[in-house]
């Protein structure tokens, strides 16, 4: 599929808004080489941390909920970092900081973009 030039040339001139959602952060590797869990395996491993299988088809902001009542918010947050730290950004993801976004926004919740903006010293 063919990216519009109009946006080509916004982002060339340093004007558009880079959106990341959930998915942005696929690929992303640990050292082991394992990939990072999308948000159905996220919210399967949360589940299986705080919960029991009869939680298992719950979407994953109701995981989370029922986690943090069954554990605390804190519990929680600590299990996803020590989940997602591990991660690291594929090279597809240092080429995100050698654009002039205008701004960044994201839903997740590693680090990986940081990280890619970390790791990549020559920037536009």
């Amino acid at each position: 599929m063919p990216i519009d030039e109009n946006l080509i040339d916004e982002i060339k001139a340093g004007r558009a808004v880079l959106f990341l959602g959930a998915g942005a952060s696929l690929g992303a590797k640990d050292g082991e080489g394992r990939q990072i869990p999308d948000t159905a395996g996220l919210g399967k491993l949360i589940c299986d941390e705080f919960l029991d299988s009869t939680y298992a088809d719950l979407d994953f902001v109701q995981t989370c909920d029922y986690a943090t009542t069954a554990k605390s918010g804190r519990q929680l947050q600590q299990f996803i970092h020590s989940v997602l730290d591990p991660f690291q950004p594929a090279d597809f993801h240092k080429k995100i900081p050698t654009f002039q976004w205008a701004g960044l926004a994201t839903t997740n919740f590693d680090l990986v973009v940081e990280r890619a903006y970390s790791r990549v010293p020559t920037r536009l």
